[in-house]
């Protein structure tokens, strides 16, 4: 399973046989976008950054437990007013 802080993710492109099982050589892509909201913008008002986290669960080949995590943060620097 992959879940993403920030979006809602559907089938990625790359699952070869729509199995949904990561097999040896795949690569599995999702391509989105994701747009500032209302809140995100009060946030950054003083510069900061939007952060999207991405997790994943599955099985190793021997029925082990596997856990990733990937962050990803998108910076926002302060612009002074001229």
């Amino acid at each position: 399973m992959v879940d993403a802080s920030l979006l809602t993710l559907g089938a990625p492109s790359g699952d070869v046989g729509n199995d949904g099982n990561l097999g040896v050589g795949e690569t599995w892509v999702w391509d989105m976008n994701y747009f500032i909201t209302d809140t995100d913008a009060g946030v950054l008002q003083g510069g900061g950054f939007i952060r999207n986290e991405v997790t994943a669960d599955g099985f190793d080949p021997s029925n082990n437990p596997v856990h990733a995590i990937s962050q990803y943060d998108q910076y926002f620097p302060l612009i002074p007013m001229v």
